[in-house]
């Protein structure tokens, strides 16, 4: 941070301008965000949405974020498009999201991961206690997850090189969306990502209102009777977090004490194990013991767990 400032204080003015209104653009699209420790300056971060919080305001809301589960650098060559369709007419108001991700890959290019297939865990963020009805496109079954105030709907997508998928969700909104009166969306952006295009479609009881453009920033829909309007999200001052999410209190796992197996007859108490001075792993020193490295995986904990034992004993 402080080789950052002294290169903008001693730059040019022209230059100046210009980092300036590349810093507003990266904070705007979400390709920067900010952490401070301290609430009061992490409350100002959140009023300016440069923290990439969630929004929390009433209303509609859609946030759809990818997670690349590949062992590759596939995103860049991922495009995406959202249809976002709306029925006020029905009762809960109903909704369905049509994303369709390219992987523009060349199958026929060599690439330097073990694959180029694009594999996708998606999530798509909804009002707080929408119901889904259905789905397709997932390549398996979709979850139904409950964070920061939002519903989310969650599942696998896999997208082969050079081909398209498209994932649709249809759900039943909250009613509470409506309890304002006239109808709001809220749409936020996945930070990292470029902008792709976005068609909001809203039924009401006067007909369809259609309004399409690229989701540059997190954006701002309200229907008014004549049209259905856009424009940038709001944001106000606050001296809160936005969403803090909860975390499991830790667990102490226990030792091992005994290993059965029963297919291969075994069933002994364990000891632990460690290395020895030769660099190799202690063993039992007996016929009975099984021997587990202590500095392996406990059972229950994510790793290996490594034991030793003697495939037979001759005293």
């Amino acid at each position: 941070a402080a080789a950052i400032l002294q290169a903008a204080s001693s730059a040019p003015p022209e230059r100046q301008m210009a980092s300036a209104a590349a810093l507003g653009h990266a904070l705007a699209g979400k390709h920067l965000l900010i952490y401070l420790g301290a609430p009061d300056a992490a409350g100002l971060l959140a009023g300016l949405n440069w923290d990439g919080h969630m929004y929390r305001a009433g209303g509609d809301y859609l946030y759809i974020v990818s997670t690349n589960l590949g062992q590759n650098k596939i995103d860049r060559y991922v495009e995406r498009a959202v249809q976002y369709t709306v029925d006020l007419t029905s009762t809960p108001p109903r909704a369905r999201v049509a994303l369709t991700l390219k992987n523009h890959w060349d199958p026929a290019v060599a690439t330097p991961w073990p694959t180029a297939a694009y594999r996708d865990y998606l999530r798509v963020y909804v009002p707080w206690e929408s119901e889904l009805l259905d789905t397709s496109g997932f390549a398996d079954a979709v979850e139904t997850l409950e964070e920061c105030g939002r519903t989310a709907f969650a599942g696998a997508v896999e997208v082969a090189p050079g081909t398209e998928a498209t994932v649709q969700l249809e759900y039943a909104l909250n009613p509470a969306v409506l309890e304002r009166g006239a109808y709001s969306l809220a749409v936020q952006k996945q930070p990292g990502l470029d902008a792709w295009p976005l068609q909001v479609e809203v039924r009401d009881a006067s007909g369809t209102h259609q309004l399409a453009a690229p989701l540059v920033t997190d954006r701002y829909y309200w229907l008014t009777p004549e049209r259905l309007q856009h424009g940038p999200l709001p944001t106000t001052p606050t001296t809160s977090i936005a969403c803090v999410t909860p975390k499991p209190a830790p667990q102490a796992l226990a030792a091992p004490t005994r290993l059965a197996i029963p297919r291969l007859g075994i069933d002994a108490p364990v000891a632990p194990m460690r290395v020895l001075p030769t660099g190799e792993m202690e063993v039992p020193t007996d016929g009975v013991r099984i021997g587990w490295y202590l500095d392996s995986a406990r059972p229950g904990y994510a790793g290996n767990f490594v034991a030793t034992g003697h495939v037979d004993w001759a005293g």
